[in-house]
């Protein structure tokens, strides 16, 4: 379904356990189906095996989502993701170096909407508050 979108939001929210102190990652993509969003559970990414939890991983985990487990190929990807949402943590959103500042980066998305939310305490709440421009 994400693979025949005419544009897509990504969204992604990590927790820690405390038993094991495994990172994970829950990707998340945002179409229009006839008009409305509607919301895909990519995948549950765990964190080490990508590298680590630093904002290379975190992108990369996104990268990865997106090209590898959708089968989206690189230039869809590139031109079709309109915004990125995630908590405002610096690893997320850092000005230099975060994820969402890479995300951006990559491909020239000058125009790619980033949208922070803080404060946030569950999954649910995240996506409450992030959706396409103009919905």
């Amino acid at each position: 379904m994400i693979q025949r979108a005419n544009f897509f939001s990504g969204l992604m929210d990590g927790s820690q356990a405390r038993k094991t102190g495994s990172e994970k990652e829950l990707v998340y993509g945002k179409i229009a189906v006839n008009g409305c969003p509607t919301e895909l559970l990519l995948k549950c990414q765990d964190m080490c095996e990508i590298g680590g939890e630093d904002a290379q991983s975190v992108k990369s985990a996104y990268d990865k989502t997106f090209v590898d487990v959708c089968k989206m190929p690189e230039d869809r990807y590139a031109k079709l993701m309109v915004s990125v949402c995630t908590d405002g943590a610096s690893v997320n959103m850092g000005v230099y170096k975060g994820a969402c500042t890479q995300l951006k980066a990559d491909y020239d998305r000058n125009w790619l909407l980033l949208k922070p939310s803080p404060g946030i305490g569950d999954q649910g709440r995240l996506h409450g508050r992030c959706s396409f421009p103009g919905y």
